[in-house]
């Protein structure tokens, strides 16, 4: 090989390593423009982090391993009345009271035990004055946990200090409420069972004065029963004398007056003879004693051939027995009449109604579709006793009033308060 051959041979090898390098520079330079990449937002992040630090509402403050403060924000700065200037360089404690200050050899001995030291405490603020604070401190290490410095975050707890102690008092208010309300609602409670005592006594003693009279009311309704039953044993005493005497007299009027007499009482035997039979002995149930009374007299005179038919509506109407009498005569005279004269040679119906009225008063209905009443008919002019009586017993008894249709058929009305 000649020397030009080598000579190129060495050229080639040079132009080789300089391709080599200069790829190198390339990858070099691709790794610094990364670098400064990655630095530009490192660098955005600690400006963003600086101004969110700074703009925050608490204080943060980072000292070195000797307690020197190397950073603080505006707020640290402003809550403890110094500017940022004044407090860097100067020692961490310049907020603490010298009871509560602590030597950098300490300092060192507590970042090695605790990671978050969280504390409440009384802060000085530049004037001398204390401020109530709550602190969170946390030591900082490089990568090889070097020990660097701490960072703490200072927050002003003043106003929740004064809340604390408001709800303190008003709770205070309120036990002091409480207490008061619990001593009244004690002396109600001995006052209650005082009462409760003095109630039940007076139960016992009401209790024991019911069963006295109930017991005497058991005794006065058995007695009352005894009095219906002989009374009306009475009466059925002096309806067979009146039978015994029609049947001896031979004048036929006197023999009529006598008969009447009976049907008359007859009907306030049948009352009595309800009452003693009913649960209640003040009142009669009304619906039966009519329904019985008419049967009666439909069966006394004759009249269950079938040629005059009797019908009766009366409601659930219990009466008392000084308006149950009265009305019971009424009915007697007024069904009487109409089985006597209404009907002389035809067929006919009589219907007996009673109800109450809206207005509390009741309504007495007898009617018949029988020949009416004589022509001029005037009820205050009436000269039988039969009708008298009517009249009497509706307007002064009953204290009602009375009135009749005469045709077609008759009808009576009368109408009293109950």
């Amino acid at each position: 090989m000649n020397d030009e051959s080598k000579s190129r041979e060495h050229l080639l090898q040079e132009v080789q390593d300089l391709r080599r390098k200069l790829r190198g520079l390339e990858e070099q330079n691709l790794q610094y423009r990364q670098m400064e990449h990655s630095l530009s937002e490192m660098g955005t992040l600690v400006y963003r982090l600086k101004k969110a630090i700074e703009t925050t509402g608490v204080g943060i403050t980072i000292t070195d391993p000797d307690g020197t403060i190397i950073y603080t924000n505006p707020a640290d700065a402003l809550m403890h009345g110094y500017t940022v200037d004044e407090l860097l360089g100067s020692p961490s404690n310049i907020f603490t009271t010298p009871e509560y200050r602590e030597a950098p050899k300490a300092r060192v001995e507590r970042h090695e035990t605790f990671e978050n030291w969280e504390r409440e405490r009384w802060n000085m603020h530049k004037d001398g004055t204390l401020f109530p604070v709550k602190l969170n401190s946390s030591p900082i290490y490089d990568s090889d946990r070097y020990y660097l410095g701490d960072v703490t975050v200072c927050e002003d707890i003043s106003e929740q200090k004064r809340s604390e102690e408001e709800l303190e008092t008003y709770r205070g208010h309120l036990e002091e409420l409480v207490e008061a309300r619990t001593a009244v609602l004690r002396e109600s409670i001995e006052a209650s069972q005082k009462l409760t005592v003095t109630l039940q006594q007076e139960i016992a003693e009401r209790k024991r004065a019911e069963e006295y009279i109930t017991s005497s009311l058991q005794e006065k309704e058995v007695l009352l029963k005894e009095i219906h039953h002989r009374v009306k044993n009475n009466l059925q005493v002096i309806i067979s004398l009146l039978s015994l005497q029609a049947s001896r007299v031979e004048n036929s009027a006197f023999r009529t007056i006598f008969r009447e007499s009976e049907r008359r009482v007859q009907a306030m035997a049948l009352i009595h003879e309800k009452l003693y039979q009913s649960d209640t002995l003040s009142q009669i149930d009304f619906s039966e004693y009519i329904t019985t009374l008419t049967q009666e007299l439909y069966t006394l005179y004759h009249a269950s051939s079938g040629k005059v038919r009797l019908k009766t509506h009366v409601d659930d109407v219990n009466l008392p027995l000084n308006a149950a009498i009265p009305c019971g005569l009424i009915i007697n005279e007024l069904v009487s009449n109409a089985l006597k004269y209404a009907f002389p040679s035809r067929n006919g119906i009589i219907t007996v109604t009673m109800a109450s009225q809206d207005n509390g008063e009741y309504e007495l209905v007898i009617s018949d579709d029988g020949v009416g009443l004589p022509p001029g008919f005037r009820l205050e002019n009436a000269a039988t006793l039969g009708l008298q009586l009517v009249k009497g017993l509706s307007e002064d008894q009953l204290k009602g009033s009375l009135s009749v249709e005469p045709s077609p058929g008759t009808t009576w009305t009368i109408r009293f308060p109950a």
